[in-house]
């Protein structure tokens, strides 16, 4: 007899078991129910087993999996717990004719099968797709590798190895859903220009431009934005141009790498910098705006990646655009860089337009395809869109002297060719040498790969000096890369006139019209005899035969041309070598002969005597670079000073005779007045329609100087009792500010002078008229004289009278201010190195002339700090903080003399290059300078 249970309810459970409805229980449930957890759970696991078909199980020693000569693979250490794995390939003929391949962008076209690598388990640290390059898929220098991530597809990272017929993608943020190899198609270049206020676009490029980047934008503490960008007309609103400002860290002297990292560190600073540049941008109608943050901490480099995500997310917000400069990476090998802060993978994710410096050194572009350039260019498209890059180089030269080397102009790199050696008389008839002594050595060469064209020299301190010129040749070897690589285009920085040979120009368009870029070249130079072409001799031998004429004067000239003659350097660019006197006999002078004066026009009128002589005029200015009055009467207040120096380019103001644009100059005018701060304007500049006969290309004097008296009194009569003083002109001894046919003269200069003292004191005759300082130096040629001798030949031409005060530019370099010249021993004694061997020259030419009660006004000195691309030589030589005492000490010791006037240290507010290395604002000088005893 069976035993039941006695429990009601279980009784009642076996009762359902031992039923028709229990037996049907089982067989329909519980059986089938048991067989499919036995088929699920292990060690069946049959969906795990369906699921992972095809696919390698990696563990944490790495491992890969091949299909059709590709490779997926997952290296060692890159994950933890372990993962699968699989590759599969969809030929390009049906991949082709699929959805997925319709969404490709349309400037690529598809080289290679579909590779679809998968993955099940988290994602590893690291994993890489290796696939081979795909027959006809040349130039390697602009094939692509796109991925597709379920909606859309993007660049990824990769690196190519041409020898090894592959190309190595690399999956960090997942892994797509298909992988295609493309090349790449060209799309019409962007090209791009830094704006400031020092120096003007030169007209040539005006056309090829797209794009502007206006500098004076500078990160400040907390995250503020200073603001000291001028107000220029290619970057206003109405501009043909886009205009992306820069905002940089720079601060005059150096990159302020820490104010970058305390932003990254303060949440605070950085949503109030961000704003920032947002409102920037948005504020004034700019595209959008670039960040140019140097020297950042490379520990910093995973926040500079979120700022600059979170950068981008507040522009695009607004339709803005980001565009980031980022440094030159340090190469470690073919396929790896030191990129510093900056991670290019993550900054090409989010930034518009990445900005990256172009190298530049010769040997970057020795070895042809397997030069360093190409690995650096591979390398960066590699990781970041091409049609994002932008190159951005510089168009000057290089000077290079020992482990060091300054930039420099294309004008002022021809000059230093040298003086022509020439006997001092020669006989009619007679045939000699002409030839450049500074070009014996080889003269001048070619380097093919870089397109740099180059020579060697030693100046008088017999210090070796390689010059390289940037020229339409070097240019072009970088526009052909941009074009080779498929970049978004170019950035140029430090444009001016002068700056680069002017063929680049026709390169440069050529290159925004896509055409093939070629340039003609064959160095030589070009003789001339009184303004006549006489013969050209090879660059790489300078020497030329030339006869003496009959009888009088040879003004011998050579001047540099680099296509053979057709085209000549600017008129800057040509020195003046040396005037040789032709005589029956070869009797030697006993002095070089005087050139000639330049006859003056109609003489001025009787000058009005001065008002001022044997006042002490004594006080303490700076010079600014106007674009900002209120924040710069702000800080000259601060800084306890009461006047203020700024250049007035008359060809800014008067269009026409008498036609007038009084605007920007009101604004400042009076503001540094309503602020009790006397103003010294310095008229420069004469406009091209007073230039047309003598004029030269640059900068320089009118033909009449009656109009340069005209305006100055016009300027004088608008301004009078709001303006202090007048400075007739700027360094008239040197050619970079006359570029006049008649040559420099001091009896020329002295005619503007007494025209515009008699002007400008018939209109204001409180204003102190003084007259314009010459630069320090101890030359004599047709670029620059002798500022002393210069000083002299004014005196002789009238200065006692038709002036209320002399300038002068006492530039201190690297000597301290208080001691006389000639006391460093070690470095360049000649006294126009030294701030009181220009004082102290000038005061005892006045002497010497009876002009002891009138007052030297230094109108511009100071000392330069940093070194680096663009800084001034002497800056080596003087920390920030031996300039700040400097400063201090000038103005003590100026002060005590007693014939010193006012004192404008160079300079508050510029930036950039060697104009910045003198800024004082946010340097320690500037604290000094506002604790000093007045």
């Amino acid at each position: 007899m069976k035993n039941r249970p006695t429990n009601p309810m279980l009784r009642a459970f076996d009762s359902v078991l031992e039923g028709n409805a229990g037996s049907w229980l089982i067989t329909l449930f519980v059986i089938p129910l048991l067989v499919l957890f036995a088929l699920v759970l292990p060690p069946l696991a049959l969906p795990q087993r369906i699921l992972s078909a095809g696919y390698s199980g990696i563990s944490s020693t790495g491992g890969s999996v091949s299909a059709e000569g590709a490779q997926f693979a997952v290296p060692a250490g890159a994950t933890k717990a372990g993962v699968s794995i699989k590759l599969s390939v969809q030929p390009l003929k049906s991949f082709l004719a699929s959805s997925m391949a319709k969404q490709l962008p349309a400037n690529v076209e598809v080289k290679s099968s579909l590779y679809q690598p998968s993955l099940q388990g988290a994602l590893p640290a690291g994993a890489y797709l290796s696939v081979p390059i795909p027959d006809g898929a040349d130039p390697f220098s602009t094939l692509d590798v796109y991925g597709y991530n379920g909606k859309q597809w993007a660049k990824l990272p990769f690196q190519p190895y041409i020898d090894e017929q592959r190309i190595e993608t690399y999956l960090t943020n997942y892994v797509p859903q298909g992988v295609v190899v493309v090349q790449t198609l060209s799309q019409p270049p962007s090209i791009s220009a830094d704006l400031n206020s020092k120096t003007a676009l030169p007209a040539a490029v005006g056309g090829l431009l797209t794009e502007v980047n206006l500098l004076g934008y500078t990160l400040a503490e907390s995250g503020g934005i200073a603001d000291t960008a001028p107000t220029l007309p290619e970057a206003s609103a109405s501009s043909n141009y886009q205009i992306l400002p820069t905002v940089n860290n720079f601060d005059g002297s150096t990159y302020r790498g820490d104010l970058v990292d305390d932003l990254l560190g303060d949440a605070a600073a950085r949503k109030v910098h961000i704003q920032g540049l947002v409102n920037l941008a948005v504020q004034n109608l700019y595209t959008g705006v670039n960040i140019d943050y140097q020297d950042v901490s490379p520990e910093n480099q995973k926040a500079f990646s979120s700022f600059v995500k979170d950068v981008a997310d507040a522009l695009h917000a607004k339709s803005k655009l980001l565009s980031v400069t980022v440094s030159l990476p340090d190469q470690k090998a073919i396929d790896a860089w030191d990129t510093g802060a900056f991670d290019w993978n993550a900054i090409g994710q989010h930034a518009d337009i990445v900005r990256i410096p172009m190298p530049n050194t010769r040997d970057v572009y020795a070895g042809g395809a397997q030069a360093p350039v190409h690995a650096y260019l591979t390398f960066a498209t590699g990781r970041i869109d091409r049609a994002k890059l932008q190159l951005a180089f510089s168009v000057l030269g290089r000077d290079e002297f020992g482990n060091q080397y300054v930039p420099i102009s294309f004008a002022n790199a021809a000059k230093l060719i040298g003086q022509a050696d020439l006997p001092a008389t020669v006989v009619p008839g007679t045939k000699i040498t002409l030839d450049l002594p500074r070009l014996r050595d080889g003269g001048v060469k070619t380097d093919a790969a870089s397109g740099w064209f180059y020579f060697n020299y030693k100046d008088d301190k017999n210090v070796a000096h390689t010059i390289y010129l940037e020229s339409a040749d070097s240019i072009a070897k970088k526009l052909a890369l941009a074009t080779e690589y498929n970049l978004r285009g170019i950035t140029l920085y430090d444009l001016s006139p002068d700056a680069i040979d002017a063929r680049a120009w026709d390169a440069v368009q050529k290159y925004r019209d896509s055409q093939p870029i070629t340039v003609k070249s064959k160095p030589v130079i070009v003789w001339k005899v009184n303004g006549a072409v006489v013969g050209k001799s090879p660059g790489n031998d300078p020497r030329f035969a030339w006869t003496a004429p009959a009888s009088g004067e040879a003004k011998v000239e050579a001047a540099l041309s680099l296509d053979d003659g057709a085209t000549s350097v600017s008129a800057g660019s040509s020195d003046t070598v040396q005037v040789a006197k032709l005589q029956p006999t070869a009797a030697p002078t006993s002095a070089a002969p005087k050139p000639a004066v330049p006859a003056a026009g109609p003489a001025a009128p009787a000058a009005p005597p001065s008002s001022f002589r044997g006042k002490n005029l004594f006080g303490y200015g700076i010079q600014v670079h106007g674009g900002d009055p209120g924040g710069e009467a702000a800080d000259i207040k601060a800084l306890g000073f009461n006047w203020v120096k700024v250049q007035m380019p008359w060809k800014d103001v008067e269009s026409g005779k008498g036609n007038y644009n009084w605007t920007n100059f009101d604004n400042f005018v009076n503001t540094m007045s309503g602020n009790g701060i006397q103003v010294l304007l310095s008229i420069v500049k004469a406009p091209d329609w007073s230039r047309r006969q003598y004029g030269n290309p640059g900068e320089g004097p009118p033909d009449n100087m009656q109009d340069a008296a005209d305006f100055m009194g016009a300027a004088a009569a608008r301004y009078c009792g709001k303006v202090g003083a007048i400075e007739v002109w700027n360094e008239a001894n040197l050619d970079v500010e006359w570029h006049d046919k008649r040559g420099l003269s001091a009896a020329l200069y002295m005619d503007m002078l007494k025209k515009a003292y008699v002007a400008i004191k018939a209109k204001c005759p409180t204003v102190v008229v003084v007259a314009g300082a010459s630069t320090p130096n101890g030359l004599n040629s047709a670029t620059a004289i002798d500022d002393v001798t210069y000083l002299h030949q004014m005196y002789q031409n009238g200065l006692k009278d038709y002036s209320d005060a002399v300038g002068a530019h006492p530039s201190g370099f690297r000597s301290p201010p208080d001691i006389p010249a000639g006391n460093l021993g070690s470095y360049a004694d000649h006294r126009s190195f030294f701030f009181r061997g220009t004082m102290d020259a000038y005061r005892a030419v006045m002497v010497q002339y009876g002009d002891s009660n009138k007052q030297i006004w230094a109108t511009e000195f100071g000392w330069p700090v940093g070194t680096g691309g663009g800084a001034h030589p002497a800056g080596q030589y003087n920390s920030p903080e031996v300039a700040a005492d400097y400063y201090v000490r000038a103005y003590q010791w100026a002060k005590a003399q007693g014939w010193v006037g006012v004192m404008f240290a160079w300079q508050l507010d510029f930036s950039g290059g060697e104009v910045g290395a003198f800024r004082i604002k946010g340097a320690p000088a500037f604290g000094r300078l506002q604790a000093m005893p007045k």
